[in-house]
Order: structure tokens, then C-alpha cells, then sequence
């Protein structure tokens, strides 16, 4: 029984040691998350573009708005990041009050092109968060990170709600992206949501028809985000969390 648990208190310990540098911006610069709660992944199990090695997430204090920032091994190729957020913390991302957060990261030559697109549990359309943000590096920065917000409104949740979270990365080629439409998911809005609801909702499933370099999955997390808790009791919160997720699975035959 000892296995499970020590491998995810392994991958999890590690959140909240360091000391944050401070309140997260959405710039496109990332010396902010340093210090911030984040789940480590492997390097080398997909394709440069889609190869999550961190993924970071926190809230500023007195907003009610949850902060993400993904980090990849770096590539001048864009990636398709998606956030399920379980919101009732009932192991299944699917409800119609759970929410899938799309995020289309471009590097450019000067800058980069972040689309954010927020669906229910069940892939309808909800809102379009962002449109051509410069929310990431460039590809002369090294193409490695990009970072996003959501409301607490947004994600249909209260402060200190507990939450699960799964982050899956795909690289936005052509020999990894089954439609091949790149234009029509550059673009945001509906067109984004509806071009990617099937294949987004095959890949999270298994059932999709792809490399598995294509495709990278970070370990679930359970996270209470708040506004009015310090940053160490959050920390210790999501160390909780993981140790119950470990303990859960443990028990299961």
C-alpha cells in the first residue's frame, strides 16, 4: 500500500518549500512564479512541444482569480495545453459544472500569440478568455513557458472550494493535430471550441488515434485556491490533497 503514496508525496512535497517572489502578472514574464505551488513531469515522454516539465498554478492575495503557468522542455512550435477542472471534487471532470480550459500558445519572433477558450465539463462553449495575448515566450526567449488566468466566476467556484485538476499538452503539428486545421484554431472563440471539443475529449478518453509523443499528461492535483489563506497553508492544503488522491487510489482494487 506504501507504493502509491510515496510516489506522489515525491512528486508533491516539493510545493510550497520555496518562497514565492510575489503576486502573479500576465505579462509574458515568469521571474513572478518562482516560489509558486507546481507539479514537476518528466522530460523526454513527448515531443518537444508538447513535453510539460511543470506546471505551476496560485492565486494572488484579495483576487479571486486562479493563475496557471505551463512549462515545456521549449520548441518554436505552438502547443495545445488543456485544464480540466473538476470543480465538485468528485473524480469525474465531465459534469456540466466541471470546466475545460483551452489554451492555443504560438511562439512568434518578437512575441507570442495565446488563445484561452473556457467550456463546460461537457465541451459547450462558455467564453473566450483571451484573444492573441502575449502571454508567453517568444521563440528567441526559448518557446517554454506560457501562463493564464481564470476567475473563481469564470470556473463556477467559491475561495477555498476544493478542486481537482489534470493538465494534458499536445503539440500543434500537423503529424499530432488529427483535423490539421492550425488557422481555424488560431483564431479563438467558437471556431476553437468546436474544432477541438471530439478530438480534446478523445485524447483525455484514450480513444484518439495518435503517437503517444504527441501527447503529454501531468499528474492530477487537488488544489483549494483562495484568496484570504497564506501561501504556506495553501501549500500545505495541496500536499494534502495529493496525499488523499494517493490514499484513494491505494485503496481501490
Amino acid at each position: 500500500m506504501a507504493g502509491p503514496v510515496a510516489g506522489v508525496v515525491g512528486a508533491l512535497l516539493f510545493v510550497g518549500v520555496a518562497v514565492a517572489a510575489g503576486p502573479i502578472v500576465l505579462d509574458g514574464l515568469f521571474g513572478d512564479w518562482a516560489g509558486h505551488p507546481n507539479v514537476p513531469d518528466p522530460q523526454g515522454d513527448a515531443y518537444a512541444a508538447a513535453d510539460v516539465v511543470a506546471f505551476f498554478f496560485d492565486t494572488n492575495p484579495n483576487e479571486e482569480t486562479a493563475y496557471f503557468m505551463a512549462e515545456r522542455v521549449g520548441s518554436n512550435r505552438p502547443q495545445l495545453l488543456l485544464l480540466r477542472v473538476d470543480t465538485n471534487n468528485n473524480g469525474v471532470y465531465t459534469d456540466p459544472q466541471d470546466r475545460a480550459v483551452v489554451v492555443f500558445y504560438r511562439p512568434l519572433g518578437n512575441r507570442a500569440r495565446v488563445n484561452v477558450v473556457l467550456t463546460t465539463g461537457t465541451g459547450q462553449f462558455l467564453n473566450t478568455l483571451a484573444t492573441n495575448a502575449d502571454w508567453g515566450e517568444s521563440i528567441p526567449e526559448g518557446g517554454r513557458r506560457v501562463e493564464w488566468g481564470v476567475t473563481f466566476a469564470d470556473l463556477g467556484i467559491l475561495p477555498g472550494q476544493t478542486i481537482r485538476m489534470r493538465l494534458m499538452s499536445t503539440a500543434a503539428v500537423r503529424r499530432c493535430f488529427l483535423n490539421g486545421e492550425l488557422e481555424d484554431a488560431q483564431e479563438g472563440g467558437d471556431e476553437l471550441a468546436e474544432l477541438l471539443e471530439d478530438f480534446l475529449e478523445e485524447l483525455a478518453e484514450g480513444e484518439a488515434d495518435v503517437a503517444p509523443p504527441c501527447v503529454d499528461f501531468v499528474n492530477e492535483v487537488q488544489w483549494s485556491p483562495a484568496n484570504a489563506l497564506g501561501r504556506p497553508l495553501v501549500a500545505v492544503l495541496a500536499v494534502a490533497g495529493a496525499l488523499l488522491l494517493a490514499w484513494q487510489r491505494s485503496r481501490t482494487p
